[in-house]
């Protein structure tokens, strides 16, 4: 990703990728640790919440599918269009809560 790195600085491909991955993961972390107490080394307990754990799946999905969807072309002109594409999308996201 060097080469989309350079050519679309500072919106870099990598960075975006690397934080979708991230937001992924930490969603699918927060999901385990509202699932399992843990009472023993060796013994936990599930607790089943009916919407918000749901949630914590959409968003690990969205978010591997975000870098799923960076990284799929193998035209570096492709994959600088989604990173530009998905930078104007934070601008009007971030408009709209100003």
């Amino acid at each position: 990703l060097a080469y989309d790195d350079r050519r679309a600085n500072p919106y870099q491909v990598s960075h975006a990728v690397w934080v979708a991955m991230l937001a992924s993961v930490d969603h699918l972390a927060c999901l385990r640790d509202s699932l399992f107490h843990w009472t023993a080394a060796d013994h936990a307990e599930a607790m089943i919440h009916t919407h918000g754990q749901a949630a914590l799946v959409r968003g690990a999905l969205e978010n591997a599918s975000r870098a799923i969807w960076m990284l799929g072309p193998s035209d570096p002109d492709e994959r600088l269009r989604r990173r530009r594409l998905e930078w104007a999308e934070s601008e009007a996201q971030a408009s709209y809560a100003n």
